[in-house]
């Protein structure tokens, strides 16, 4: 009997509001070709299972996810892996969450996972493809083995971005419940397997993107290969999602609909050698050989579509940025259109004051901004692309125009001078009237330009991968199989104190964010005008004050309201001397009222009236006088 049907599913712990827009692009893909299949969106049946507090609690840490799945897959090591996670979330201050994972959360997991695979006919299925994203390792691992272990006629194959490169070899040597994984883009590997007549070696070797066994049992790859025109793609079908949703009575308000507008990374990619020259932390966009945008039109109609099909109207894209050839463009079209979108987008820190008034048009309800670090040597050894000043910039304009966003500042970067460190610790008081970053401690990536070239970053070769990740099963332990690599840290213990010293600021800055806000404070530093006089409420610190500026003080603030460079400062003011600019700048930085960087300057303080007019709430402190 052949089986032609093809399965796609989409694993725990992706994030619950979230589809598979992989599981989408494929599942239209073989749609097309006149392949039937099924989409199974299996992290939103655990989700609704295990509740989804419980879900997302999991769902927003790393390690927890991972070993829950091994220990089913394992059960042998069940108790060791499930208690080097749980000593790991005490470390956390994670109690509740450990004591869970030590008793019954398997035994939770597992049921809610059954329950879903127990309604599926596996006998009409011959292909089974799991997407293996962030947090989806574990989780694809045992359900390839468990489909296996109920159907055993099922061909499973795996792929994602966390099987890229050497990863994927290793572990189709590792899993024999396995029959291949994919490397790269899926559309074309999926399409030729679901149509194959014999799974023998000569044909998988014409398949491109796949990692395979020969007829000697080695591990071979084909050769790689990319879509070149995304116009062409179908609208990815996602309904199976949506339908489960709204069955489980699933508020429509919190669900999302991802939208792809590009494959790649333009910074990444902006030399088009095909070598990497993006962020050095970075290995997600190493399995895309160059950048490619889907038109306009097409990510519109795709859009459009999709609001339709899904009634969502929450579109996330899942860009590394939002491409910056037309981001104008499609910003005013989506604000001139009947469709009352809300947007979630990546965006780099080269913010200016009309995509900023775009986004707000636009309906941009959360912008993840790329800042990582506020010291342009550390983010010039991020490879980052943008400075010091760039960053903060891009961080106001967001606060002033409305725009909610979510950044971070990244931790123990390696190899970093000490004072370099020091030095952002001693600004980021300064930086308390914006909303604090969250934090996270530097990551080695498999893929990444650090990890290719580990002793330029100070990191030392014979450490990486040589502590096993505590969730790993002993048949996992060895070869590379994450793309999360560890390794020996080596700063020394004067590194480790001043990053301790910007982790302490980031605290301070969030603690004094937390109260401000809940008093309804809007803005921790900012101005208004009152004729001649400018008023300034800082906030930032335990001692509040209100600052009244006159006269030259007043008119450098304004002019450097957005960021200026020193010649267009000086020509908006040709009735001031350059010593006279000076002076005042000097004046104002005493103060914490500006960053300088270079022929650079920006004020700190935000507009207490908001461009759509409404003013900003804020206390009333008491005054002093610069």
């Amino acid at each position: 009997m052949r089986r032609n049907r093809v399965l796609l599913i989409s694993p725990p712990w992706r994030l619950l509001a979230w589809p598979s827009l992989a599981v989408g692009v494929l599942k239209a893909h073989l749609t097309r070709l006149g392949i039937p299949v099924d989409g199974l969106h299996l992290h939103l049946d655990v989700a609704l299972r295990i509740g989804p507090a419980r879900y997302e609690q999991i769902a927003q840490g790393w390690e927890l996810g991972e070993a829950l799945y091994f220990a089913l897959q394992c059960p042998d090591e069940r108790s060791a892996i499930l208690g080097r996670v749980a000593e790991i979330l005490r470390r956390q201050h994670q109690d509740e969450l450990a004591d869970w994972a030590i008793n019954g959360a398997v035994d939770d997991v597992e049921r809610a996972t059954a329950a879903t695979l127990d309604q599926l006919a596996l006998d009409s299925y011959g292909l089974v493809g799991l997407s293996v994203g962030a947090l989806q390792f574990g989780a694809s691992v045992y359900l390839a083995q468990e489909l296996k272990r109920r159907a055993p006629h099922l061909r499973v194959v795996l792929g994602g971005p966390s099987l890229i490169g050497e990863v994927g070899g290793n572990l189709l040597r590792r899993l024999p419940f396995v029959d291949a994984i994919v490397d790269g883009e899926g559309e074309r590997a999926l399409a030729a397997l679901a149509g194959l007549s014999e799974w023998a070696a000569p044909q998988l070797a014409a398949i491109p993107n796949l990692v395979y066994r020969t007829a000697a049992g080695d591990v071979a790859h084909s050769a790689s290969s990319t879509t070149r025109n995304l116009d062409d793609a179908p609208v990815p079908d996602m309904d199976e999602f949506y339908a489960a949703a709204r069955a489980a009575g699933y508020p429509r308000s919190g669900l999302v609909l991802p939208i792809e507008a590009s494959r790649g990374c333009a910074w990444e990619h902006r030399k088009d050698d095909g070598k990497l020259r993006g962020c050095t932390f970075c290995g997600l966009y190493r399995s895309s050989p160059d950048y490619r945008e889907k038109g306009l039109a097409a990510v519109m109609a795709d859009m459009r579509a999709g609001v339709e099909r899904s009634q969502v109207l929450d579109v996330s894209f899942i860009d590394a940025y939002l491409p910056s050839s037309y981001s104008k463009e499609l910003l005013r079209q989506v604000a001139a259109s009947d469709l009352d979108l809300t947007l979630f987008c990546e965006m780099r820190c080269d913010l200016d004051p009309e995509i900023a008034h775009l986004m707000s048009l636009a309906g941009v309800r959360r912008v993840q901004l790329g800042v990582e670090s506020f010291h342009t040597r550390i983010l010039s050894r991020m490879a980052k692309g943008t400075r010091m000043i760039d960053n903060i910039s891009s961080i106001k304009l967001c606060e002033e125009f409305g725009i909610p966003f979510q950044y971070n500042v990244i931790l123990r970067f390696p190899g970093v001078p000490v004072r370099h460190i020091q030095e952002m610790a001693d600004l980021l008081p300064s930086l308390r009237g914006f909303r604090p970053p969250t934090v996270a401690d530097f990551y080695l990536d498999r893929g990444s330009r650090i990890f290719q070239q580990p002793t330029r970053f100070g990191i030392a070769p014979e450490t990486l991968d040589r502590q096993p990740l505590p969730f790993l099963p002993t048949a996992l332990v060895g070869d590379p199989v994450s793309q999360f690599v560890s390794f020996d840290w080596t700063d020394g213990d004067e590194s480790t104190a001043a990053w301790q010293q910007v982790a302490d600021a980031v605290a301070a800055w969030q603690a004094r964010s937390q109260t401000m806000r809940a008093l309804g404070v809007g803005a921790l530093l900012s101005y208004r005008q009152a004729g001649e006089r400018l008023y300034i409420e800082d906030l930032r610190q335990q001692e509040t004050r209100t600052l009244e500026l006159r006269g030259n003080l007043r008119k450098v603030l304004l002019a450097s309201d957005r960021l200026t460079d020193r010649a267009t400062l000086h020509a908006s003011l040709p009735e001031l001397s350059q010593a006279e600019i000076e002076a005042c700048i000097a004046e104002l930085q005493a103060h914490r009222l500006v960053v300088q960087e270079g022929s650079l300057v920006l004020a700190l303080p935000m507009r207490s009236r908001l461009p759509s007019g409404a003013r900003r709430q804020a206390a009333s402190p008491a005054s002093a006088t610069p």
